[in-house]
């Protein structure tokens, strides 16, 4: 987005990591103020005012039009669910991303000059993808889910980003639909049928990956999401089934514990090792709890706070569900108050609760994420019961990385 307001002017970046050395810094700022010294200097406007600054529409909607072809996000399981909450909701034509690959990934970080979250060049790399896919004709009925947050963090800078790629190259006919994550309960089309289809998806994440695709067919036999009824009714048949002693908590970014893992928690869970994920609907309920705009939706909170209650009581070991919400809420007061991005908040608390019970705690974010780097200094590690292992993800996990996560394992004893 920088690149695009400065134009054809020119500019230094220059990123600094921890091994970062102040020499070559000093030496890049140097070669760059010589190669602007043979620059004719431009003259400034006489009636030059810095703080008139034109705004640029971004041509991005925060509602999606029935009728054309929404494309969703990347989230596991959850997407079959998402899929039928929108189907449902009148969205009749609709299309996933295309699965992550190393091509994809690559498509999207030739398209950037800087070290980006894992998330953002494979989106961009599964956008441009499908675009390439899709005759001209038919593009412009495609519109692109991009939801974003009002933390302080990278993701929330996603739909603009893609906005301003895909109008360099050519496709300003595509949407992006860019909602507010945390005013859903007020803004979405149904709220209610938006919490049973991730409540699902958590469901189906606590079954036994054997048993997933069987389960997910017998909750949906015509299509439909259903009562919470039969929601804490299949809940209680996958809670039935036995389970490992061996079980991690693994907490972190939506992409992260879904389908941006690079094959590791399925790797895992093939080994027998149960993998407890913090609910995505946990994960919402809370950001949406604490959003200043959602008094209205107060009802449906404390509803949603005892179905997902009910849930976790039937899935019994096999839950990763908090028992008390609130409970969660003051332990994110007393470890990182007055704090918003990538949902930090409840990630910090939720490692300490999986602590409790779990073995080992995995906290699994893109490589270079602010949030990950927050919840480290904020003394994360000190505070959990259980060994907590930072898995930075970057699509190059490698033999070098499995090494490392089987020490950790093998620490805990899973």
């Amino acid at each position: 987005m920088f690149r695009e307001e400065m134009g054809d002017k020119p500019y230094l970046q220059i990123e600094v990591d921890e091994q970062y050395s102040a020499v070559g810094i000093i030496t890049r700022i140097e070669a760059f103020l010589n190669s602007i010294s043979h620059r004719p200097p431009a003259q400034m406007p006489k009636d030059f005012n810095i703080l008139d600054v034109k705004m640029k529409p971004a041509n991005i909607k925060f509602k999606p039009d029935k009728d054309k072809t929404l494309v969703l996000p990347d989230l596991g399981y959850h997407t079959w669910y998402l899929e039928n909450y929108f189907e449902q909701c009148g969205y009749k034509k609709r299309k996933t991303l295309p699965d992550y690959s190393r091509e994809v990934l690559m498509k999207g970080r030739a398209e950037t000059n800087s070290k980006e979250y894992l998330s953002f060049p494979v989106m961009l790399g599964q956008i441009l993808t499908l675009l390439e896919e899709t005759p001209k004709e038919e593009q412009k009925d495609l519109q692109f889910l991009i939801p974003f947050n009002e933390g302080a963090d990278a993701d929330g800078q996603y739909a603009r980003a893609v906005r301003t790629v895909l109008d360099r190259k050519g496709y300003e006919h595509v949407d992006i639909i860019a909602p507010i994550l945390e005013t859903l309960p007020v803004t979405a089309d149904d709220p209610e049928l938006l919490m049973k289809a991730l409540v699902c998806g958590d469901i189906l994440y606590s079954a036994d990956p054997h048993m997933r695709d069987q389960c997910y067919r017998s909750l949906l036999p015509d299509g439909s999401l259903h009562e919470w009824k039969d929601l804490r009714r299949w809940a209680k048949e996958i809670g039935e089934e036995s389970t490992s002693a061996k079980s991690l908590g693994l907490v972190g970014t939506s992409a992260s514990l879904t389908s941006l893992n690079e094959g590791i928690l399925e790797q895992l869970e093939y080994e027998g090792i149960l993998c407890r994920r913090a609910p995505l609907s946990e994960m919402m309920l809370f950001l949406w709890k604490e959003a200043s705009g959602n008094k209205n939706a107060t009802e449906f909170f404390q509803k949603w706070e005892k179905q997902l209650l009910a849930i976790h009581k039937r899935l019994g070991d096999r839950s990763s569900f908090s028992q008390d919400l609130s409970g969660l809420q003051k332990r994110a007061d007393e470890y990182l108050s007055d704090y918003s991005g990538a949902n930090g908040r409840y990630r910090y608390a939720k490692a300490l609760e999986l602590g409790e019970n779990c073995s080992g705690i995995l906290m699994m974010a893109p490589r270079y994420e602010n949030t990950a780097m927050v919840l480290n200094m904020r003394g994360i590690h000190d505070h959990c019961q259980a060994p907590v292992y930072d898995l930075s993800l970057d699509g190059d996990f490698d033999e070098a990385g499995w090494e490392k996560l089987r020490s950790f394992l093998y620490y805990c004893e899973v």
